[in-house]
């Protein structure tokens, strides 16, 4: 059996990248390959760490803040630190991060690893800063990654060298979902909508970190606007954030509500493992991103039959379905308000045969990985790598 160390660039929450990796170990055939999770930070959701024990995997933390400027030299220590300690033939390295990718990429093949997977799951501000990240980035993750992964054409592009780019050699593994918990089900949707109270209501909803990147204040400003316009509407925000600037920006949106008197409904659901059911009970979903690598929740919406309505940020790439529409930001709050209005009454359908053919269901998906880590799929593959790594033990 294969062990794959799955190390994290940032803290274990419920995202895109960890709801990607947590989707592809429950589905992946664990009696040749099984997941270790490290972060050098911490896991901040119990569900996580719970199904990562239940699955037979270990999951490092070392518990370092996030919200520091040290964050670069708390990641380049702790993964020098535990990959010298805890060897690893094969090391898939998850961030929205550049440096986190090409810098983990160093340390795993300095530490021994074989197979150095760097994943790219999102992009980000193209500023000047990040210009200069890159141009350095470029030479050192050439050296050492072996495999290049994204969530999509666009974040590779973004992400990795444009050599890596031009000759096509990276690989974009689609962020595979439960197609089946995702089936619409009139039954799910109306004990959802009595569990939260809002069973008469025009309810919109977003799911994503309340972070900066995602727009809340943008979307409060939208559904200001809606509420003006019909009294029965209520916002359903799902999602947390970390307790670096993610905290202190929930506090900005939850201000902005108070600013509009929109306490009584707009309501925080916060981070919650079973989002699949939160969209049944929705009615329009939003997702105005300034910036996004796929928006892995965008086709979430869609499978569930919800009619999706993102900026021109989200990736086409998550444009799956006729349910899929995209509204520019420079439209302004009341364009937007008038635009969702317009689907108050639109009937819900399954679509995950749709998403299916896609290519986004998880089971189809994780066939993919299964084949690159075990080396074309072999088994002698793997009995290569155990040996070799009881061999580095001895």
């Amino acid at each position: 059996m294969i062990r794959v160390l799955q190390v994290f660039g940032e803290p274990l929450s419920n995202g895109g990248q960890e709801a990607f990796i947590m989707n592809t170990y429950r589905n992946i055939d664990k009696s040749k390959i099984q997941f270790d999770f490290f972060t050098p930070y911490y896991c901040e959701e119990k569900w996580i760490s719970e199904e990562i024990k239940r699955l037979g995997g270990k999951l490092y933390t070392s518990n370092n803040k996030f919200n520091t400027k040290k964050v670069k030299k708390i990641f380049i220590d702790e993964c020098k630190k535990f990959l010298n300690n805890n060897k690893y033939d094969i090391v898939h390295i998850h961030s929205g991060s550049l440096f986190a990718l090409t810098y983990g990429a160093k340390i795993a093949r300095k530490s021994g690893a074989q197979k150095v997977i760097v994943h790219a799951h999102a992009t980000g501000k193209n500023n000047f800063k990040y210009r200069i990240i890159k141009l350095i980035s470029n030479f050192v993750i050439v050296k050492y990654a072996t495999d290049y992964f994204a969530c999509s054409h666009y974040v590779a592009k973004w992400k990795f060298p444009k050599k890596i780019v031009k000759q096509k050699k990276y690989e974009v593994i689609k962020n595979g979902i439960e197609l089946k918990k995702y089936k619409f089900s009139e039954n799910i949707r109306e004990k959802y909508r009595e569990d939260l109270s809002v069973k008469e209501k025009f309810v919109v909803g977003n799911v994503g970190r309340l972070s900066k990147e995602k727009n809340h204040i943008f979307l409060i400003e939208v559904f200001n606007e809606i509420y003006k316009k019909n009294k029965d509407a209520v916002l359903l925000l799902v999602g947390g954030g970390c307790e670096d600037a993610a905290g202190a920006f929930q506090k900005n949106i939850k201000n902005k509500v108070e600013e509009y008197s929109l306490e009584n409904v707009v309501h925080f659901l916060g981070s919650r493992n079973d989002v699949y059911n939160v969209l049944q009970a929705m009615d329009v979903f939003v997702f105005p991103s300034l910036y996004e690598g796929l928006g892995i929740v965008a086709i979430e919406a869609q499978a569930s039959g919800l009619i999706t309505i993102c900026s021109e940020n989200v990736p086409e790439e998550a444009n799956l379905t006729k349910l899929f529409k995209k509204i520019d930001l420079s439209k302004g709050p009341d364009y937007w308000a008038n635009e969702i209005l317009k689907y108050k009454e639109v009937k819900r359908n399954d679509k995950t045969l749709e998403i299916k053919k896609m290519g986004y269901d998880a089971t189809d998906c994780v066939k993919k990985l299964e084949k690159i880590y075990l080396e074309n799929g072999t088994l002698e593959g793997a009995a290569f790598f155990a040996v070799r790594s009881a061999y580095r033990r001895l």
